[in-house]
């Protein structure tokens, strides 16, 4: 992400406009900036519409580690508008364009200057305020095809914003054998459904146990799990949904390093092992696959090494769970 830097000015200066800032956690205050003026290979983009999207809301209510961040900043990256400078050496882009912008922080303002690789030109007949969330179309698409869905696939997506909302439809267009999502309320249920999704649950409370309101009609669990939740919560909860073999894949979710060591996979520990830290990192030489990427998406792939007969767990069940497959057990002498 790159941050377009503004002069701040006083109120009423000449050729100066509005800005939002975020002064510390919590407090965001309107200010003042000269309206940019854009180099030779620039372009400057007026804004008509800036989505709120739940990064803006971590950083906003301090939900981010400080790596992450630091005050005062300017938020906004959903962005909508139309050019209305362009530089001298620059090609193929005309004053007049209607555009959305990728990789670029900030847009909480009236005017910012990018680049042309930062901006993406639509069609007129576009609605101004719709594409402003096609910003977050290709963490979308990447997401779904991470999880490699099939015909034969069912895929549940725990959580139905924004960002839940576009996922089910893009995923929807890979066919799966089922579409199930999960979400508190009713209406994104509803909407989940107008979209293609094929089964809906409605879970009571976020501390609710997803698992309990799908097992009836899935005891086998989901070849597909995608968590489309901040900060990664609900991880135990995709963990138990997993079927053998299955894939998550992490929408949205950070991983925050602290003293040197990875977030945890899980808020509470698996009941079949004994108390040690799961980290990305113990994960990552356990598992088939984890891959991060710069879409704020990334899978997990779990595959039993040998039958799971072969296995005992933890707690000395000859039933090995998920975990014993991702080789945190030792196999029989």
């Amino acid at each position: 992400m790159k941050t377009p830097p503004l002069v701040m000015v006083p109120a009423g200066t000449p050729g100066s406009m509005r800005c939002a800032v975020l002064d510390r956690v919590g407090k965001i205050g309107m200010q003042h900036a000269m309206i940019p003026t854009p180099k030779s290979h620039e372009v400057r983009v007026k804004i008509t519409y800036v989505g709120i999207c739940g990064s803006d809301l971590e950083t906003y209510r301090g939900c981010r580690a400080p790596e992450f961040f630091s005050t005062p900043m300017r938020l906004g990256h959903e962005v909508a508008g139309v050019l209305d400078a362009v530089g001298a050496k620059v090609v193929g882009l005309c004053v007049g364009d209607q555009v959305t912008c990728r990789y670029v922080w900030g847009a909480f303002a009236e005017y910012i200057v990018c680049e042309p690789f930062n901006v993406k030109v639509l069609p007129p007949l576009f609605p101004k305020m719709e594409i402003s969330l096609i910003e977050i179309l290709p963490g979308v698409i990447h997401a779904a095809e991470l999880a490699k869905i099939t015909p034969h696939t069912n895929v549940i997506i725990m959580g139905q914003g924004v960002s839940g909302l576009v996922i089910t439809q893009v995923c929807r267009m890979f066919s799966p054998k089922s579409l199930v999502v999960t979400d508190l309320k009713d209406r994104n249920l509803e909407l989940a459904k107008k979209y293609g999704a094929t089964h809906a649950y409605k879970i009571p409370d976020e501390h609710a146990p997803t698992p309990e309101y799908t097992k009836a009609d899935f005891p086998d669990g989901f070849e597909v799990v995608i968590p489309c939740l901040l900060d990664g919560d609900k991880m135990q909860d995709a963990l138990d949904l997993l079927a053998l073999g299955g894939r998550i894949v992490m929408y949205g979710a950070s991983w925050r390093a602290e003293k040197g060591e990875g977030a945890r996979l899980t808020k509470a520990p698996h009941n079949h092992l004994p108390p040690p830290t799961h980290t990305p990192q113990a994960a990552s030489a356990r598992a088939n696959t984890l891959t991060f990427s710069s879409c704020t998406a990334s899978a997990v792939r779990y595959t039993p090494p040998s039958p799971a007969a072969t296995w005992t767990c933890a707690a000395g069940s000859r039933r090995a769970c998920k975990w014993c497959w991702m080789g945190l057990l030792t196999p029989p002498k």
